[in-house]
């Protein structure tokens, strides 16, 4: 996991979809949005979820999967702060852009079909082995909250993908020995301090050592 680079402005599909409705925020009206088609015949929210992967170099935003991999399973909009979130109607970021990623299905894959499959390496879908957005879910990361936030939500503390610093690299892959593949975080070049604490919870609240991950990355 690493520093990801956020768009700098709205495609034009989601710029179009607020020139109509300025005040919507229902990401299902967004998604299937009737009124606009681009060149390339995308949906505003294919359009997105286009502009998203190539910002990040068509990586996750967590596990830094290849969002290109899987021909049936298109890569996923993550919103950082979940859609459900509106801190009691001060603010909705279902639609702002800085709280989109793309991200990979997190493992929820029924079969895996690759134009270069491992089988490898080959995980049926469970719980145990879903991570990044799949675990997170409706938690709410407490970069999200403004004010204050309703007792029903499960507040986690974890990295924003476009906030890690760029250097020195905060998390770190063991290589070598029985813990070949594992993440951890970078303790000898970040030192003790809130980012390390953070990128440790990051690890454990998406499960980015989960089997399916630590075999991929050996």
């Amino acid at each position: 996991m690493k520093k990801v680079k956020q768009l700098q402005q709205r495609p034009e599909g989601l710029e179009a979809f607020f020139r109509q409705s300025p005040h919507e925020r229902n990401w299902d009206k967004f998604r299937h949005y009737p009124d606009y088609k681009n060149a390339q015949g995308e949906s505003a929210y294919e359009e997105l979820r286009e502009a998203l992967v190539e910002r990040q170099h068509a990586l996750c935003a967590y596990c830094e999967a290849d969002l290109t991999e899987y021909k049936n399973y298109p890569p996923r909009i993550e919103h950082f702060c979940p859609k459900s979130f509106d801190e009691n109607g001060r603010f909705n970021w279902t639609l702002e852009i800085i709280n989109l990623l793309g991200a990979c299905q997190g493992g929820t894959q029924k079969n895996y079909e690759s134009h270069d499959a491992d089988k490898s390496k080959f995980y049926w879908a469970n719980k145990g082995n879903e991570s990044c957005d799949a675990p997170k879910s409706q938690k709410v990361p407490d970069l999200c909250i403004l004010k204050g936030v309703d007792k029903h939500y499960e507040v986690i503390k974890i990295l924003k993908p476009s906030e890690i610093p760029e250097s020195p690299a905060v998390f770190r892959v063991t290589i070598l020995g029985e813990d070949a593949g594992e993440l951890s975080e970078n303790r000898k070049q970040i030192g003790e301090n809130e980012i390390t604490e953070r990128a440790k919870k990051t690890i454990n609240k998406l499960n980015l050592n989960c089997d399916r991950l630590i075999d991929a990355r050996r």
